[in-house]
Parts: structure tokens; C-alpha cells; sequence
């Protein structure tokens, strides 16, 4: 009998670890365009009463038995796959991270180390452009021009187009927004010159 007993509390004991629920906010507490402070973590198992089968974060794949982390500042696309539903429509929660630490201004932003491209000289200047190499889809993109030489900062003004949009590159310096409809523009003039500006837009 106690060889019994112990075997019935061995199979409790298997079967409610097996049916531990995940800790964390459920998907159905998220809501869509909402911001958050500091990080999350989304127990990924059901979504409006049905299981989940998977989840898409910008892209990435996340299986429904583990909890999501997300903690660095930013957008996140969430496209959850219902279990039987179908997969060319999944539901979708967009939600932004915020960082208070880094102010206001960029608190919603991932952090970002840009990459420098020394891109040329014109007139004995080095021009360097300075842009994010992978944007998503649907956003302006900024691109700042530096231009460094022997010649005076000050006496320099050139006028610079890319994409249709044009802007002035001034005392050393410019910048100017690309529109969503232009982030595929490859060539940037300035005066007489083209430089060349390599952007890829992420699915």
C-alpha cells in the first residue's frame, strides 16, 4: 500500500509541474499601441481563449512553452499564430519600450551606435555620411553629412539632393529625412558629386 501511495503522489507531482503555467503577462493583457516602461515578460501560451502555437517578434520566432523577455527600448511588432487559425492572418499587438533614462526625447528608441562611412573628398574635404544601415519599413530615415578639410568651415555652402529632397550642407554639416518612399535611393549629390548610400529596409 505505501509502494501505491507513493507511486499516486510521484504522478501528482509529474502532472502538476506538466501543467505549471508560465509566469508572466498574459498576451491578452497587452494592448495594441500601448507603451510600456522598462521590460516585460508575455507568458506566450494562449491568446483569446485559444492556444498559442508560436509568436513572430520583429521577425524572430518565439515558441509558446517558454516566456518572452523583452527588455531593451523600442517598437515591437508581436504576431501571434493561434493554434488552428489561419497562419496568413495572425493577430498582432504593437507595443513600444521605454527607456526613462535616456529622456524623453529617445526614451522609445533602441539604443544605436551609428556607423561611420568616410565616402569621398570633394574640393579637399573628406565627407563622411552617417545613417542606419537596416530601417523598417514605412519610417523616415535621417542622414547626417559631415565634411572636414583644410579649408575654412565657415566660407563652405553646398547645396545637397537625395531621393528628390533637397538641403544645404553648411559651416561642415548637414542633414536631411528620407521619406519612406525614397529609403531605396542610392545615390546622394552634393554640388557635382554622387556618393553612394547602401539602406536596407527590414521585413
Amino acid at each position: 500500500m505505501k509502494r501505491v501511495a507513493c507511486m499516486i503522489i510521484l504522478v501528482g507531482w509529474i502532472l502538476s509541474s506538466c501543467n505549471r503555467s508560465i509566469s508572466g503577462t498574459a498576451l491578452d493583457d497587452l494592448k495594441d499601441r500601448e507603451e510600456y516602461t522598462g521590460s516585460l515578460v508575455i507568458d506566450p501560451s494562449g491568446y483569446m481563449g485559444q492556444e498559442v502555437d508560436h509568436l513572430l517578434i520583429n521577425s524572430e520566432h518565439y515558441p509558446s512553452d517558454q516566456a518572452v523577455h523583452i527588455s531593451d527600448a523600442g517598437f515591437y511588432r508581436i504576431e501571434i499564430f493561434r493554434s488552428g487559425a489561419d497562419p496568413a492572418n495572425p493577430d498582432v499587438i504593437r507595443l513600444v519600450i521605454l527607456d526613462k533614462e535616456r529622456g524623453e526625447a529617445e526614451w522609445g528608441l533602441k539604443k544605436w551606435i551609428p556607423e561611420t562611412a568616410a565616402t569621398g573628398e570633394m574640393d579637399q574635404r573628406e565627407i563622411t555620411l552617417v545613417y542606419p544601415r537596416v530601417v523598417p519599413a514605412g519610417v523616415d530615415v535621417p542622414i547626417i553629412v559631415l565634411s572636414e578639410g583644410t579649408r575654412e568651415p565657415f566660407s563652405d555652402l553646398f547645396r545637397a539632393e537625395i531621393a528628390s529632397v533637397d538641403f544645404l550642407i553648411k559651416q561642415g554639416s548637414g542633414s536631411v529625412q528620407i521619406p519612406p518612399d525614397g529609403v531605396h535611393a542610392t545615390i546622394l549629390t552634393i554640388g557635382q558629386r554622387t556618393l553612394p548610400v547602401e539602406i536596407s529596409v527590414s521585413d
